[in-house]
């Protein structure tokens, strides 16, 4: 089950991603949109009037965003369209409860987050594997590095990355000497033992 979320100016590419991943793991596919008026709006004696335009506008951006999911994902995908008018991070933290995987667009700089998720508190908070892709980026899979320390965050991060790392042609496991050689290379040899019996090669 993947969840993925739609945004201006990236849904595109990451619906697309979306839609391949969900592809390659016969997964059900759901759209999610959300964003709320900026709290900005609530000042001044304007506000009132300010915070019901705003209240239309994303109202209907949500209606042209199921619309160009229903329009770009194929029917052959079990696929469904959430959206709503609240934070988007605490929307996706939400509908992310029944899902394997989420899915969003990684954007630079320094976000609104009324419109935008925060990606690294759904890092934290959601308890589901987040994958972020740049504007643009694709996700081919085939050649996959793991940099390895032996640490709870990237023990859970390669068990979740299991579904991507099975379907690579190569994995190369990649470590930093940090000064205990001998400790850190048996380390090293678990994990790669581990992925073995899961077939990776």
């Amino acid at each position: 089950s993947i969840l993925v979320s739609l945004e201006p100016r990236i849904a595109p590419t990451t619906l697309s991603a979306a839609v391949d991943i969900a592809r390659r793991f016969r997964a059900t596919l759901t759209g999610f949109a959300a964003a709320e008026p900026s709290p900005l709006l609530l000042e001044g004696p304007a506000g009132i009037d300010q915070y019901s335009a705003a209240r239309g506008e994303i109202e209907e951006a949500l209606m042209l965003a199921k619309a160009d999911f229903e329009a770009r994902v194929p029917h052959d995908l079990v696929r469904s369209f959430v959206s709503s008018i609240e934070n988007p991070t605490a929307g996706l933290r939400r509908e992310s409860l029944a899902c394997d995987l989420l899915i969003l667009g990684a954007c630079p700089g320094v976000q609104d987050y009324s419109a935008h998720p925060d990606v690294g508190a759904l890092v934290l908070t959601s308890g589901r594997p987040v994958l972020a892709l740049a504007p643009g980026e694709h996700l081919k899979a085939s050649n996959i590095v793991i940099a390895w320390k032996d640490t709870r965050e990237a023990r859970r991060a390669v068990a979740d990355a299991l579904p991507f790392l099975r379907g690579a042609d190569h994995v190369l496991v990649a470590t930093v000497d940090e000064g205990d050689y001998t400790r850190e290379r048996t380390r090293l040899d678990a994990i790669v033992s581990w992925l073995h019996l899961h077939g990776l090669p």
